[in-house]
């Protein structure tokens, strides 16, 4: 009765005849021991509008039945399956013959074995019953009979049964061993809090959080479009705790407070852009720089992953891009920092070859492809800045949207005019002093940037002090804007500037 509705005996297949016929043998073996009236089986047939010869059908069905289950009885003798009584039919069998009523023993039976202290025997009468079920959605049986409220019942029976399954798996460390049933439940039951919860927790538990992420935000998608309502707290709570296990991040953004871009999946060739979000336009006042709560700028990197700094070109793009990347260093522990001026590469591969060379174990080469470059990328925790792109912005978009896309432990910031027009780009937008405001010196006032005279050499070493004075260790000083390379250079592996 869990899948496609036949009887046997043995090896031996009975032929229940066509669909009206299937359909009466069907509603007797969901109660099986129970006579059921004339009336009854007529209205689970034909439902409202019945034939007007219903009875002389009904009776027909039930001899062909008996002479296909029971080929070797006499003609008046085959009342041993299919049993007549008052007003009605029953079918008798052994509970051992019929696959629902041995689901609903082992289900009774492993209740009854948790609170004993036997987790593990429950848990293997569990993975029996649900076993049983070769189709959870019992798609013939609602085909033949589609009025029957049994059916219902039944689903949520196996529901109830599969949650409890999965559960205890996760209990017991077994997150492999029902991952095939939680896929089943949680397309059954899309709307079940508790089954698309534990289904997440299935999915991180088998190394696949990227994934369980991927999920949630589709869930929460589906649930906003659909039913119009937010995640319950069961679902929420889940998310938060597979957050902070991808990100390493204690806590989900404010500004995200139920959930995050989708994540794209692993395979390169299969990936799929993050999901759309309505790009945040927030401006940051450069004037009041030391005022503005970048660190929230800094929390949003871990899930919007792509924000794009944009302003004219006295707009202080670089430096809020620098403010960003200090706090990243503290604020994000396992992100490095990596800061790329553009302005110095005159083509995509000058970009890419750049990036590898500085992202590459010493003594290795790699040729500037961007197969190289994401295999570089695959298991690093970075934040890439690349700062000035106006000059390559359509090939910058196209790096950019590659490494988002396959690289999930890589975050980009981008400073440019124009936004790079990915639909999943947050963009920052940044307004330039207002000329001749009180106390502050004019945009054309050679005072307004003092560094601009300074020798590239001081630059380099003002940058570094002010990186050390941040609290960012010299370790992860470890890449210096390529605007710099007038002056000392970096320091050497395995020494510190002074």
């Amino acid at each position: 009765m869990l899948g496609v509705v036949c009887a046997g005996n043995g090896s031996t297949t009975y032929d229940l005849g066509p669909a009206k016929q299937r359909a009466l043998f069907a509603a007797l073996a969901l109660q099986p021991g129970e006579f059921l009236p004339v009336a009854t089986l007529s209205q689970l047939l034909w439902g409202d509008i019945q034939p007007a010869n219903a009875g002389h059908l009904l009776h027909t069905y039930i001899a062909r039945l008996r002479r296909s289950v029971e080929p070797e009885a006499p003609r008046r003798s085959r009342t041993a399956v299919i049993c007549s009584g008052p007003g009605g039919y029953q079918l008798s069998t052994h509970h051992d013959n019929a696959d629902l009523v041995r689901f609903r023993q082992l289900v009774r039976t492993a209740r009854r074995l948790l609170p004993l202290g036997h987790p593990r025997w429950a848990f293997h009468l569990f993975h029996l019953a649900v076993l049983l079920w070769e189709d959870p959605e019992l798609v013939e049986l609602r085909s033949l009979l589609p009025g029957h409220p049994i059916i219902d019942t039944l689903q949520r029976e196996w529901v109830d049964a599969a949650l409890e399954y999965v559960t205890l798996g996760l209990r017991l460390d077994r997150a492999e061993a029902v991952l095939a049933t939680a896929e089943r439940l949680a397309a059954v039951a899309p709307l079940h809090e508790a089954v698309q919860a534990r289904y997440l927790s299935v999915l991180a538990g088998t190394r696949q959080l990227p994934a369980a992420l991927d999920r949630y935000a589709e869930l929460r998608a589906r649930l906003a479009a659909d039913p119009g309502i937010a995640p319950g707290p069961e679902l929420v709570d889940t998310y938060r705790h597979l957050w902070r296990a991808w990100s390493g991040v204690d806590d989900v953004p404010a500004s995200h407070p139920a959930g995050h871009p989708c994540f794209p999946p692993s395979a390169p060739g299969t990936a799929r852009p993050p999901e759309a979000t309505d790009p945040d336009t927030t401006d940051l006042d450069t004037r009041d720089r030391e005022t503005v709560d970048l660190d929230t700028v800094v929390r949003s990197l871990a899930t919007q992953r792509l924000v794009t700094l944009v302003g004219p070109a006295d707009s202080g793009r670089t430096a809020t891009a620098r403010s960003i990347a200090r706090r990243a260093s503290a604020i994000l522990a396992a992100h490095r920092v990596a800061t790329v001026d553009v302005t110095t590469t005159a083509t995509r591969a000058d970009l890419v070859g750049f990036l590898l060379r500085q992202l590459d174990p010493p003594g290795t080469t790699e040729p500037s492809t961007d197969q190289c470059l994401l295999r570089v990328l695959a298991h690093r925790r970075l934040l890439v800045v690349l700062d000035d792109v106006d000059h390559l912005a359509d090939d910058c978009a196209d790096l950019v949207d590659l490494i988002v896309r396959n690289c999930r432990g890589v975050s980009v910031v981008v400073t440019a005019r124009q936004p790079l027009g990915l639909s999943y780009e947050a963009v920052r937008r940044l307004r330039c002093p207002s000329a001749g405001t009180p106390g502050r010196p004019a945009a054309g006032d050679p005072l307004r940037r003092p560094a601009q005279q300074l020798s590239r050499a001081a630059l380099w070493m003002l940058e570094t002090v002010r990186l050390v004075a941040f609290g960012v260790p010299a370790s992860q000083i470890w890449l210096i804007p390529a605007r710099y390379r007038g002056g000392p250079g970096p320091p050497r592996h395995g020494t510190t500037g002074t």
